[in-house]
């Protein structure tokens, strides 16, 4: 197992962003979505200092991505030209960000989102996002059955409560190499850059 440092090495490593979009950061639905949004705002400033490349995984739904079983679903979120199928203001992508649209829980399904890591040359996924123990989850168990290092930012990510959150931590804890930390410890990792006057 290679050093902390090594595994967010910028050169390799990348920042998902799952799902900040209105529909998931309500309060009323994603109560955790509170206290986290702050921190994952300064989180993403940090790896563009450090100059980690910055993905979001954007869900979106229509007539065209639907299916019998899929449509079983409780509830339809994100619904292609929706406000709720939007980014949260404090989470729009910035030009040199790189955007995989989805229409299941994982980014991997029905995308190019493998080929297009294993071409920019990415080894590590840095997890953050909505909802942990949904789309956070299923992105992150289907990288590390391709052989992508995962880290789960524990305070980066939030669920509709604390148990279920904490129930996806201590899985991968346990069975997914253990890389669960802090958004301290991650930029901890990374070098710090300076800027020449």
């Amino acid at each position: 197992m290679p050093e902390f440092s090594e595994v967010v090495d910028p050169k390799h490593a990348a920042v998902v962003v799952i799902d900040m979009q209105n529909d998931f950061c309500d309060p009323a639905k994603t109560p955790m979505s509170v206290p986290m949004l702050p921190r994952l705002k300064a989180f993403i400033a940090e790896a563009r200092r450090a100059q980690v490349r910055v993905i979001f995984a954007q869900v979106l739904h229509d007539e065209a991505t639907e299916s019998e079983v899929w449509n079983e679903r409780p509830n339809h979120p994100a619904v292609l030209g929706t406000p709720g199928a939007e980014f949260h203001p404090d989470f729009v992508p910035e030009p040199g960000d790189y955007v995989i649209k989805k229409s299941r829980y994982s980014a991997f399904i029905r995308t190019t989102f493998e080929d297009d890591l294993r071409a920019m040359g990415v080894e590590t996924l840095i997890m953050t996002g909505i909802a942990t123990n949904v789309c956070v989850e299923s992105t992150a168990r289907d990288a590390y059955q391709r052989d992508f290092r995962v880290v789960m930012v524990e305070d980066c990510a939030a669920s509709m409560s604390e148990d279920a959150h904490e129930a996806t931590m201590n899985t991968f804890r346990r069975g997914f190499g253990g890389l669960v930390c802090k958004a301290a410890d991650v930029v901890a990792g990374w070098p710090k850059l300076t800027v020449s006057a």
